[in-house]
């Protein structure tokens, strides 16, 4: 998972040049909405002369056109299959489903679930923009099936609180939900 100090380590590279101007990042509305915003402050922080101009994209295949066109500088997401362009692993996004409060799973305490034992939920899935449908595919895909739609969601923030509601299960990156103590 991409952090504050995995950014600042990447930045400190363009150091020389970052004196005043302009940085144009591009990235996927995930990330932007998850470990981007406190990376963001450190930079920010640490390079008060650069103003940066946030290009959110729905996946990875808009995220690699920008960089291709030239319409931003750097990227962080997922990396596009056959991108030729240069790549710096920053780590990984986490995932997790996200439950109601009453939900069967939660009422067990379950820490873990294979997607295998979900085959007969309907899910909260995501509009098929959004980069994160085909996540939730795949990974439905992979445990021998494929998802039933309770109903889909365009914006990556909205899916953990229909699952809250009751709608389904959610696929969601964790650092958009909160930390939950037993």
């Amino acid at each position: 998972m991409l952090n504050a100090a995995e950014l600042h380590e990447l930045v400190a590279e363009l150091e020389p040049i970052a004196a005043a101007g302009e940085l144009r990042l591009a990235t996927v509305c995930s990330i932007s909405i998850g470990v981007l915003p406190t990376a963001l402050r450190a930079w920010t922080r640490r390079y008060p002369g650069i103003d940066v101009r946030l290009f959110e994209h729905r996946h990875a295949g808009e995220l690699a056109d920008a960089m291709t066109a030239g319409r931003a500088d750097l990227a962080i997401g997922p990396l596009p299959p056959g991108w030729p362009g240069p790549v710096r692993r920053l780590g990984t996004e986490e995932f997790v489903v996200a439950v109601s409060a009453d939900d069967p799973l939660a009422v067990q305490g379950a820490a873990e679930v294979e997607f295998e034992a979900l085959r007969d939920r309907r899910w909260v899935h995501y509009g098929p923009d959004n980069g994160l449908a085909a996540v939730l595919d795949q990974a439905c895909h992979n445990a021998g099936y494929r998802p039933r739609t309770a109903v889909r969601a365009e914006q990556t923030a909205s899916a953990p609180t229909l699952a809250a509601a009751g709608l389904g299960p959610a696929l969601s990156p964790a650092n958009r939900l909160p930390v939950v103590s037993r």
